[in-house]
């Protein structure tokens, strides 16, 4: 309550849209009673000098009192002035830019653009007005906070018919998706585990704050196993064995009898007891198959 006739209020203009205020007269009358006018006024702010930037910058502050900008780097801003130019100015008349502390020389409008965003950046427009025009002056300021995009990089993998691969990730994000999900154990993680059935092409996108990239063309091969023909043994004068081995191409894999030590050739002489063997083969992918024979 004021008593006096006159009083004035402070209030911040570039938050406060609008304000009411009710006022009651009081008026001492003779007969020793309060005889009470009231009314009703507002004072508005319909022309707030304020800057809004375009729908790619974002205010990732969850508290709604506290505004923090974001957008990707790269991407295009342009900051626009919420303040109505009286009539017969022009926006370039009266607005003074600057960037992060330095002035902009350029002629300028109601609106400012940094083409490709790449670092944390405070925008700050003056009203400048020219003689003989009312406006409120002053200045509105906005900080834009940049983030940066994931650094990520996938090694394309090669594995054997019916085994499982952790597909090598380096770098970090908050979001992870793989396309398609075939053969995944997860799609929305960093490094699933991949069971595939045959040769698949993969594409990651990773979501770091307000930026995502994307990871194409990221190949798992699937190699087949060795396939063994036919196994011949023959026995020469001494009981030695040989074996033949009938299989697509002899010089591309390894042969073993034990599974442990392997030669690099299709004709294994060797002394092998009478019955069923085992014969282990191993191609240039590291991928194994194995056949019974008899001797």
């Amino acid at each position: 309550y004021f008593d006096a006739q006159y009083f004035s209020v402070d209030f911040d203009a570039s938050k406060i849209i609008s304000v009411k205020y009710d006022i009651v007269l009081g008026v001492e009358t003779t007969d020793c009673k309060d005889v009470k006018s009231t009314d009703t006024f507002e004072i508005s702010s319909t022309n707030i000098f304020s800057l809004t930037p375009t729908e790619n910058v974002k205010d990732m502050n969850d508290d709604p009192k506290v505004v923090e900008y974001h957008v990707c780097e790269g991407e295009k801003v342009t900051v626009t002035s919420t303040y109505n130019l009286p009539d017969g100015l022009k926006a370039g008349e009266i607005y003074l830019w600057s960037v992060n502390g330095d002035p902009i020389n350029d002629p300028h409008s109601k609106s400012y653009t940094i083409s490709e965003i790449k670092e944390n950046t405070t925008i700050e427009a003056v009203l400048d007005a020219e003689p003989g025009y009312e406006t409120c002056g002053g200045k509105a300021t906005i900080t834009i906070i940049v983030d940066k995009k994931p650094e990520i990089a996938v090694r394309d993998t090669s594995l054997c018919a019916g085994e499982s691969v952790v597909i090598n990730v380096t770098g970090e994000g908050d979001k992870y998706a793989w396309t398609p999900a075939l053969y995944l154990s997860k799609a929305d993680i960093k490094t699933p585990k991949i069971t595939p059935e045959a040769t698949t092409k993969y594409s990651l996108d990773v979501t770091k704050g307000l930026c995502t990239v994307t990871v194409e063309d990221i190949d798992v091969v699937v190699n087949p196993l060795p396939e063994i023909g036919n196994i011949s043994v023959d026995t020469n004068q001494e009981g030695q064995n040989t074996l033949k081995v009938e299989i697509d191409d002899v010089n591309a894999y390894s042969y073993s009898l034990d599974g442990i030590t392997y030669g690099d050739k299709g004709v294994l002489p060797t002394t092998l007891p009478i019955g069923y063997n085992q014969l282990y083969v191993i191609d240039e992918h590291g991928c194994k198959s194995s056949k019974l024979f008899e001797v």
